[in-house]
């Protein structure tokens, strides 16, 4: 699945919107898949320096979070998109 990519002008849109519809929740990093593979990233480089196996271990596994963390930003992205943005019923052809 290839990631669903958002400018930043469209996710502060999102955000505002989302906060005048009662959404106070939302801030940019919840739905910012970016920001946190940017963070898993700067992990795994951080596990590259290390020698000890158990600690290169845990900074992978943080680094494995941090790609959750993108995936689950991207899910909450494109549901309250959905919420906030619905597409108009198609007309029916019949």
């Amino acid at each position: 699945m290839v990631p669903f990519q958002v400018c930043e002008a469209e996710q502060i849109a999102i955000i505002r919107v989302a906060r005048f519809k009662g959404f106070a929740f939302v801030d940019g990093l919840v739905i910012n898949p970016r920001h946190w593979r940017k963070r898993a990233e700067e992990a795994r480089a951080i596990a590259d320096d290390f020698r000890d196996p158990n600690t290169k271990a845990m900074m992978l596994r943080i680094a494995a979070d941090y790609d959750d963390m993108a995936e689950r930003a991207e899910e909450r992205e494109a549901s309250l998109r959905a919420i906030l943005f619905p597409k108009p019923p198609k007309p029916d052809m019949a």
